[in-house]
């Protein structure tokens, strides 16, 4: 019998959505801690964000420094409103369905 060890999600590379004072903003995360993510925003500032507060990854878009910018523009705000309402459903579906 196989047995398979689940690996945690690796968000370096990628973009995510976190809460910041009530907002949700768009970074690109350049490396893990324990945790917490440190991310890039457009404007090319880097902060460190609790993991607890990251709310979305987008794994099919990926970025670099030199490509953050760019790669932010294109999560549209319709765009980035329909993948939360579809998340935000699952997770409903999932906590009643637990």
């Amino acid at each position: 019998m196989n047995s398979v060890v689940s690996s945690p999600i690796k968000y370096a590379g990628s973009i995510v959505e976190y809460l910041d004072q009530g907002r949700l903003k768009a970074a690109l995360v350049t490396r893990e801690q324990e945790r917490h993510l440190a991310v890039i925003d457009s404007a090319g500032h880097e902060r460190l964000v609790p993991r607890d507060l990251v709310l979305m990854r987008h794994p099919d878009r990926h970025a670099n420094r030199e490509t953050v910018a760019a790669a932010l523009a294109e999560l549209s705000p319709t765009q980035r409103m329909k993948l939360h309402k579809r998340s935000l459903t699952v997770r409903w579906v999932g906590r009643v369905m637990s």
